[in-house]
């Protein structure tokens, strides 16, 4: 595995926990990057190998 020695601070919001729209007896919780932090392409790709979904637009 490979480690990239530049580290970023990025701001999470959590949502409040709420039933699962498709596991049934479920909650879910939402984890939200702050929607001002502007994200490249290669960031976006660490987000979605980590099990990050729906995280906005790359700018």
């Amino acid at each position: 595995m490979m480690h990239d020695e530049t580290s970023v601070s990025v701001t999470l919001y959590v949502g409040v926990p709420h039933q699962c729209s498709y596991l049934d007896d479920e909650t879910t919780t939402l984890h939200i990057i702050d929607p001002q932090f502007s994200m490249n392409s290669a960031f976006y790709g660490g987000l979605l190998a980590q099990g990050f979904r729906r995280s906005g637009a790359c700018r």
